[in-house]
């Protein structure tokens, strides 16, 4: 049987950013952008919730997701990025 997968390209949102639990929009006063201070305790949760993720698990279970979203460098960058990996 041929595998299937699902790739995301992006920026943040592809990564999963804003993908967070109910409780964390709440200890965040409901604006969940950490910036200049760490923010890897929310990592784990971005790449769960991430929209590749969520379209795989719940509508497309036959595929693999790979999710090579990247936060803070836009699809451009991400695109340039991978064509040169490739190259």
């Amino acid at each position: 049987m041929k595998k299937k997968y699902i790739i995301g390209l992006g920026c943040s949102w592809t990564q999963g950013e804003g993908g967070y639990s109910e409780q964390v929009w709440k200890d965040h006063g409901g604006r969940v952008q950490v910036r200049g201070r760490s923010d890897y305790y929310l990592r784990a949760m971005e790449h769960e919730n991430s929209w590749v993720n969520v379209l795989c698990r719940d509508h497309f279970t036959d595929h693999t997701p790979i999710n090579l979203g990247v936060r803070g460098i836009g699809i451009v960058l991400r695109l340039i990025n991978c064509i040169f990996v490739i190259e």
